[in-house]
């Protein structure tokens, strides 16, 4: 009882941690050198017994009396076995659960697991913008914002999955006709969306066909966009890429 109070109380938020935990591990220390029965001893006598003190003799008396104490009762609730068992992973002590489980909402180790994945993944995603970002900005080009899709393989290998660094999964402003405080021209599908705005779409399915303009506008936006950021010809590309493109394209 004693060593699991000491071992809730350094995980306890609020409490005086370095104390409480100190007066369960001495009296539990003193209580395995007493040779004598503890049953039948009064709160007077138990504090006779070396480590132990007052408020400890209370607690070790409730526990004999009812086989159960009402604090370690409490402290059960506020910490299941499943995120004790946390405490055993080296490295982890109380101070860095009680950050984890505040700011990650780890209870258990499957949730350890996924915050360190969610960490994993977020670096990746920072580090592929930041990259792009880089890029698009050397060519006079601002990348808003992007969306980036992950998988895992069954050996945990994370890998970048779908379109990355489309018109279609990012937003590509000209860097200078940017004005804050107004919607941006763009390199992107926002061109699509604010003509359907205008159109009167209340964008319930199925929607309105694209107008031949419309299409060929944001088809050219893209290909500027390609053709900027990679200093290729986008009809270069389509030619290498496949030979039969300009006959389906035309």
């Amino acid at each position: 009882m004693l060593a699991e109070l000491a071992k809730l109380t350094a995980l306890d938020e609020g409490s005086p941690q370095a104390f409480r935990v100190r007066a369960y591990e001495n009296a539990l220390h003193g209580i395995e050198g007493y040779q004598g029965e503890l049953t039948g001893l009064d709160k007077k006598e138990l504090t006779e017994i070396k480590g132990v003190g007052g408020s400890t003799a209370d607690k070790i008396l409730e526990f004999m009396s009812t086989g159960s104490v009402a604090k370690l009762v409490a402290l059960r609730e506020k910490y299941p076995p499943a995120f004790v068992e946390l405490t055993k992973i080296p490295g982890l002590g109380p101070k860095t659960l009680k950050v984890i489980r505040a700011e990650l909402g780890v209870e258990d180790i499957d949730g350890l697991r996924a915050a360190i994945a969610a960490e994993r993944l977020r670096d990746l995603t920072l580090r592929v913008y930041a990259r792009a970002e880089e890029v698009a900005r050397a060519k006079g080009i601002i990348l808003a914002d992007t969306k980036l899709e992950m998988g895992r393989r069954p050996d945990g290998t994370v890998v970048l999955a779908d379109e990355v660094l489309t018109p279609d999964s990012s937003r590509f402003w000209p860097a200078d006709r940017y004005e804050p405080g107004r919607s941006q021209p763009s390199f992107d599908k926002q061109y699509v969306r604010d003509w359907l705005d205008q159109s009167g779409w209340n964008h319930t399915p199925p929607g309105p066909e694209l107008p031949a303009d419309v299409v060929a506008e944001t088809r050219a936006k893209y290909v500027e966009a390609y053709e900027r950021i990679s200093g290729r010809s986008f009809d270069d590309w389509n030619r290498a890429a496949d030979p039969q493109a300009d006959r389906r394209v035309s």
